[in-house]
């Protein structure tokens, strides 16, 4: 049985901020507990995470929130993009990974960069 798949370089077009998730996620008794772009918000995928917005950069996908217009598609959909792994360990009862992640603005520039495990 599958628990979880982790893809890292996921292929979506950038008004969706790409960025690395886990789908799907199952229960060890085989539910699966993610979704994978839901009817109302096609920009959510499993589980992952992000900075949502930043000095006018939207990392999360989606229109940008406006006050007085609501949504609004603005050229400012960043991405997350998996830079590499530091350490992958796995023994008979743990599995443990520290990856390289930068948040790129949708106009190329770094503007960030954090490692998880």
């Amino acid at each position: 049985m599958t628990l979880f798949r982790y893809i890292y370089d996921p292929d979506m077009p950038q008004p969706k901020s790409p960025k690395p998730f886990f789908h799907p996620v199952n229960t060890l008794a085989g539910d699966l507990i993610t979704s994978y772009r839901p009817h109302d918000h096609v920009w959510h995928k499993g589980i992952r995470m992000t900075i949502a917005h930043l000095d006018g950069q939207n990392f999360w996908g989606g229109g940008s929130y406006r006050r007085g217009e609501g949504y609004v598609d603005l050229p400012n959909n960043g991405s997350q993009r998996h830079d590499g792994w530091d350490a992958i360990d796995l023994d008979d009862t743990r599995f443990a990974a520290t990856e390289r992640l930068s948040w790129i603005t949708q106009a190329g520039e770094r503007w960030a960069e954090a490692w998880r495990g």
